[in-house]
């Protein structure tokens, strides 16, 4: 797979950088386009010999009067091309003047698209002033940097159009024409720049949307930090396209200069790099001391790119490149150990192919100062949805996960619930025959107790009663749960029942400080209810009265209203925090 992905990218890479279709080039200055059909053939790239003018920065009217004063300073060189080795100075630095004559063969409206004109740059067309980018002059201090595209129109009204640009670069990078300016008829040249920006919004727009929405994943899921690191990538990438080709950002923010520019340029791509790694590492949850070393690595290059000067900034270009090699090395050996993690490693396999392929195309593209092919667009595309797929993938995997876990829950629940049925109804047979016996002791008449084993007869007694009690309650909430609870309403005595539950209470007070006190009327009438719901009720308030009082009493008291019976239970205690009142009647509250 590897080697295929080798051969294609190299295939395409061999296709970008030797086009075959076959454009006129300029010879001496002049370029003869009466022979190209621009409506049905296009534009063409002004390549080949132009007139070049050092140290100089003329107009159509220095050239109109200047003769052989100008023509002496005449010189051919090669579009597109760098300053280096060619002008005085040696490195690049300096200004001057080029020139080209387009012959056509038909007067029409015509428009010049330059991108790469470094550092700044002053156009005029047909003698017609169309102004430029930065601001070009002789005198390094007045020189204004920009690397903004630039597109000019005119009308031309003969078959010889003159081209003048004026470029001056004395800092941050060589000057030059490095990538050939376009010409053609206007309608094509708007169509060519408008299609080029909107490739460009359609990347920044699907990086910045996927960005935000991996950001809103990793805000639910926090225990997924690769989904964290992805968001941050394709941020990165989408700010960095926006300040990259066309510049899209310049139409946001036109007075943006060139040094945060190019500050940017520099440092956002290795940003995204970096996140990429940290997403890779931090997905397949990889160990080991050498990515500690990288990040260390990248972090202190990080730095030095943030506070270097910028006419520093190209020096470090292939110091940035190794580093960026290195991380996609880590990233196969990481692939290659988890090889076995069947279809999650095939799709970050193919999300990092996707990102080198546009790693080498930008590379490329900056190295040799060419246009981004169109269809480069789809490889960005395809690696956000391929990690997009990843990520389904992976919560499919966990929504599976997650229902068989629900169903095993679901299953050790019901077990549960028959294993507490199974033993309460276990349970029932010997208390009912300790219940029974004590009762037959106690109701003896023949051999009557002594009063101590009396008294200890009557507590094993209400024990008794009062697990038999907690074992209906236990069958209760299981009865509960598979809706088969049933009531049973009979006339009840309250005052019975209140005995009943005060003495099972006293048998281990809570809290001796704390009396349970009984302030029903004696003379209260029967209440229609289901008795044990009703002691269960009644235990459940006293008890917990007890519970959450430190001192003083817990008393219960009722009076007849109407055809009700009203019940109160009042504590001397702390009562009941507003935030808990809602959890009230939870089950185990």
């Amino acid at each position: 797979m590897i080697s295929v992905f080798a051969v294609v990218t190299t295939i395409f890479i061999y296709e970008w950088l030797h086009p075959t279709f076959q454009y006129p080039e300029a010879r001496d200055g002049v370029l003869d386009a009466q022979q190209w059909d621009f409506e049905q053939q296009g534009i063409i790239p002004l390549r080949g010999e132009w007139e070049f003018y050092e140290n100089v920065l003329l107009t159509p009217q220095q050239f109109r009067l200047g003769g052989t004063s100008v023509q002496a300073e005449r010189r051919i060189i090669q579009v597109p091309g760098g300053w280096k080795d060619i002008v005085a100075t040696g490195n690049g630095y300096g200004a001057g003047t080029y020139r080209l004559q387009i012959q056509v063969s038909d007067p029409d409206y015509y428009s010049l698209r330059g991108k790469k004109i470094r550092m700044s740059s002053r156009i005029y067309m047909g003698g017609e002033d169309l102004g430029g980018t930065g601001n070009p002059d002789l005198q390094s201090d007045r020189f204004i940097p920009s690397n903004l595209p630039f597109m000019g129109t005119i009308q031309a009204e003969t078959d010889t159009i003159e081209i003048l640009i004026q470029v001056a670069s004395y800092r941050y990078m060589e000057g030059g024409l490095v990538q050939s300016p376009e010409f053609g008829l206007t309608a094509d040249v708007l169509a060519r720049r408008d299609n080029a920006r909107m490739a460009d919004m359609i990347v920044i727009t699907t990086l910045l949307v996927f960005g935000i929405y991996f950001a809103g994943m990793f805000r639910q899921w926090r225990r997924e930090p690769y989904l964290l690191f992805f968001s941050l990538f394709c941020l990165t990438m989408g700010v960095f396209f926006s300040i990259d080709n066309e510049i899209v950002m310049a139409t946001m923010l036109p007075s943006i200069s060139f040094p945060p520019l190019q500050k940017m340029l520099f440092i956002l791509p290795y940003f995204s790099i970096l996140f990429f790694v940290h997403y890779v590492h931090s997905y397949l949850d990889e160990r080991g001391s050498g990515f500690k070393v990288l990040s260390r690595v990248s972090f202190g290059y990080l730095c030095v790119l943030v506070v270097i000067p910028n006419d520093y900034l190209v020096d470090l270009l292939w110091s940035g490149i190794v580093l960026q090699i290195v991380a996609f090395a880590f990233i196969f050996i990481w692939i290659f150990r988890n090889r076995d993690r069947g279809v999650h490693v095939y799709y970050i396999l193919l999300g990092v192919f996707f990102l080198l392929i546009s790693w080498v195309y930008a590379q490329t593209r900056y190295q040799l100062a060419l246009d981004n092919p169109f269809y480069m667009i789809v490889t960005l595309l395809l690696l956000v949805l391929s990690q997009s797929f990843l990520m389904s993938e992976r919560s499919r995997e966990a929504s599976l996960q997650n229902e068989r876990l629900a169903e095993q829950l679901i299953a050790y629940d019901r077990q549960k619930d028959e294993f507490l049925a199974k033993t309460s109804h276990e349970l029932r047979t010997p208390l009912h025959g300790i219940i029974n016996l004590s009762q037959s002791l106690l109701d003896n008449k023949e051999r009557p107790l002594s009063p101590e084993h009396r008294e200890n007869i009557r507590l094993l007694h209400l024990i008794g009663r009062r697990l038999a009690g907690l074992v209906h309650d236990i069958l209760d909430m299981n009865r509960i749960r598979h809706g088969q609870l049933s009531i049973h309403p009979k006339p009840v005595d309250l005052n019975m029942s209140t005995r009943f539950v005060i003495e099972t209470l006293s048998i281990a007070p809570v809290n001796s400080e704390v009396r349970l006190v009984n302030e029903l009327p004696a003379a209260l009438p029967f209440v229609l209810a289901d008795e044990n719901r009703l002691r269960q009720i009644l235990h459940n308030l006293l008890e917990n009265g007890l519970k959450y009082t430190d001192r003083g009493q817990v008393s219960i008291s009722a009076e007849v209203r109407g055809a009700m019976l009203a019940v109160s239970i009042a504590d001397t205690g702390r009562g009941i925090p507003p935030n808990a009142l809602g959890s009230l009647f939870r089950p185990f509250f």
